[in-house]
């Protein structure tokens, strides 16, 4: 393994290996059948008020290699989860909020990524009266 000043790694000389591209109890590297998921996703609208429907949308990026996708969503303010690929929130506090969004293909590669979410103030309700 050479960086990008052609010199040597000293990954190349590991004699043990630990984490999920290991086997045989770490003495062997294992490469992966395909490329671990490519987490993304987006939400709209980007500037929520609390009270207010937010849409999530995934985009992550799955390999070929894989099938049977599964998303697990934790919208960082303590009221519940979601396992649908896209789902809508309503976020009843404002405040900064850590969205992550776990996904996991077939063969039980998982990746995660979070996001802050800027959840607004919620809107004031008014009515406009006619002077008497």
């Amino acid at each position: 393994m050479w960086d990008a000043n052609n010199k040597a790694s000293s990954w190349a000389n590991q004699v043990s290996c630990t984490g999920p591209g290991c086997q045989g109890g770490g003495s062997k590297w294992k490469t992966p059948r395909h490329a671990y998921p490519q987490v993304n996703f987006s939400r709209a609208p980007f500037s929520p008020n609390a009270g207010q429907n937010v849409q999530f949308t995934d985009a992550t990026i799955f390999s070929d290699g894989s099938s049977l996708h599964t998303w697990l969503w934790n919208f960082g303010d303590g009221t519940s989860n979601s396992s649908q690929r896209n789902p809508l929130h309503n976020f009843a506090m404002s405040g900064i909020k850590n969205v992550n969004l776990m996904t996991t293909d077939s063969d039980r590669y998982v990746c995660a990524l979070s996001k802050p979410v800027g959840v607004q103030e919620k809107v004031p309700w008014w009515r406009e009266i006619a002077p008497r």
